[in-house]
C-alpha cells in the first residue's frame, strides 16, 4: 500500500494489478489494464530509483520483445535484471499462456543496465526464502556463463541485514532441488508456483511461522 501510494505520487498514471492467483494470470491482467502496446510494471517488493522516470522508449526497429532493467540487491550486493522494472510488449504478454520458468524470459527480451529499482527481497523470511529458492533454480538451468555463475555464488552466500540465513538457505534449498529434479522439468516448474514454495517451506522448517 505504501509503496503504491509513492509510486501514484510520483506517477499519477501508476495502475494496481491486484487480488489475483497465480503468477501468469496476474501478468495477463496487468496487459489488460494497459492502454498501449507496451506497459511498465513495477513490483511490489522494489523501491523505485530515484532518477527512474519511465521516460525509456522500445526500440521500434527492433523485433517485439520485453525490456528488462536492472534491479540493486543490497542484502548480496548484486546488481542486475532481477526484480527489476520491465517494460513489457503487452501482446507477448497475452501470448504467454504458457510460459517457462521465467515468464518474462519465455518471449524475447532485451537488457537495459539502467538501474530502476532497489529491492527488498529480504524484508520477510518467506520472501527472502522464495526470492533466492526461485532464483537459483532459474539460474541453474540456463547456460552456464562467467556472469550466471558469478550471480549463483552471491546468491548462495551468505549476505547482510535483515533475514539474510533465509535468503541463503531459500538459495541452497533450491540448489540442492535443482540437482534432485534437473531431469524432470514438470518438478522444476513447481516452483514457479508461489503457493507450492510456500507449502514446501511450511514442511521443511514447521517450527516457524511463514503466515
Amino acid at each position: 500500500e505504501a509503496r503504491y501510494k509513492k509510486l501514484k505520487d510520483r506517477f499519477p498514471r501508476a495502475k494496481w494489478c491486484r487480488g489475483i492467483q497465480g503468477q501468469t494470470l496476474a501478468y495477463i491482467t496487468a496487459a489488460t489494464m494497459s492502454e498501449t502496446d507496451y506497459f511498465f510494471a513495477v513490483f511490489p517488493k522494489n523501491e523505485l530509483a530515484e532518477d527512474f522516470d519511465f521516460s525509456f522508449q522500445p526500440d521500434r526497429l527492433r523485433n517485439p520483445c520485453h525490456y528488462i532493467f536492472d534491479c540493486y540487491i543490497p542484502p548480496i550486493d548484486l546488481r542486475y535484471g532481477w526484480g527489476g522494472v520491465i517494460l513489457y510488449n503487452k501482446e507477448l504478454v497475452l501470448k504467454t499462456k504458457r510460459p517457462k520458468l521465467d515468464f518474462t524470459m519465455s518471449q524475447a527480451h532485451h537488457s537495459v543496465p539502467i538501474l530502476s529499482a532497489i529491492s527488498n527481497c529480504n524484508e520477510t523470511p518467506l520472501l527472502a526464502y522464495r526470492s533466492s529458492f526461485r532464483e537459483v533454480i532459474k539460474l541453474l538451468q540456463m547456460k552456464p556463463t562467467v556472469e550466471s555463475k558469478y550471480r549463483l555464488k552471491k546468491w548462495t552466500t551468505l549476505g547482510k541485514g535483515d533475514n539474510c540465513e533465509w535468503l541463503q538457505r531459500g538459495a541452497m534449498d533450491g540448489h540442492a532441488y535443482y540437482q534432485k529434479h534437473k531431469d524432470n522439468y514438470s518438478d522444476l516448474m513447481l516452483s514457479y508456483d508461489y503457493e507450492w514454495i510456500k507449502d514446501k517451506l511450511k514442511l521443511s522448517y514447521p517450527t516457524e511461522t511463514w503466515d
